[in-house]
């Protein structure tokens, strides 16, 4: 891989509200500045939502703003990732906050561990930027154990090699679990990845967030069975078990 030395901001997104710029300011606004932001721009709305942003950021010249017309996450990180052209990727959603400090510190803690992916602790935040609640995320080899029952990273704060996510071959289809897989199939490698215990974003909580939904259950039952069958692992197998009563007990459309 011949990326450069430096980081790239990776956003996808398919609408326009009332928290995306300051969300997109947050990443922008950082004490170690991003050397790009790539925003890619899905969805039948998407040449208004690009004309938006272009005038919003016209004086900001290292942003990429790239079209997208299928309306799906994981081929949208897919192709931003192809366009970043630095050797780390800060992951950022466009409802979320970056703190001041996140890219100065995920930078030198991955470099300082040589670590393919670093996420960190966070805030969860509501629709009024008020703080509800705190996570602290698995650190070292934790986080592996944690895999197999739940999410141990959270996706819009982590920052990672983008050449080790390509050589993955990135994200794969999924509606809800597209972070989750790719953590999954990165398990089965020789991965280094560790938790910042610095709270260094704030995750968003609002009516629209997708929690706890029908479907975000039926991928992660099938996720845990792929790793099952490919692990042969007893873990993964209750785990798919635990999945599979989420999915009947608390799984709501």
């Amino acid at each position: 891989m011949s990326d450069k030395y430096g980081v790239s901001g990776l956003i996808a997104l398919n609408n326009i509200d009332k928290y995306t710029r300051l969300a997109i300011d947050s990443i922008l606004n950082q004490t170690r500045s991003l050397d790009e932001l790539v925003v890619v721009v899905n969805g039948k709305n998407r040449a208004f939502i690009k004309s938006t942003l272009t005038e919003w950021y016209a004086e900001i010249s290292n942003i990429k703003f790239i079209d997208c017309s299928l309306e799906q996450l994981s081929f949208a990180l897919n192709l931003g990732l192809t366009k970043c052209e630095y050797k780390y990727v800060a992951r950022m959603d466009a409802d979320d906050i970056s703190h001041p400090e996140r890219i100065a510190t995920q930078l030198a803690f991955i470099e300082a561990h040589n670590l393919d992916v670093v996420g960190c602790d966070i805030y969860k935040i509501n629709s009024s930027s008020e703080i509800i609640g705190e996570v602290s995320y698995p650190r070292g080899n934790k986080i592996k154990n944690k895999l197999k029952y739940s999410n141990p990273f959270c996706h819009p704060a982590v920052m990672f090699k983008k050449e080790t996510i390509m050589m993955a071959r990135g994200y794969n289809a999924g509606f809800k679990s597209e972070d989750y897989d790719l953590w999954l199939r990165l398990a089965r490698t020789d991965i280094r990845w560790d938790n910042i215990e610095n709270i260094l974003f704030s995750y968003r909580i609002h009516d629209s967030t997708a929690q706890r939904k029908s479907l975000a259950y039926a991928e992660l039952t099938g996720l845990m069975f792929r790793e099952m069958l490919v692990n042969k692992s007893f873990h993964f197998f209750v785990a798919s078990l635990i999945a599979i009563l989420k999915f009947f007990i608390r799984g709501k459309d």
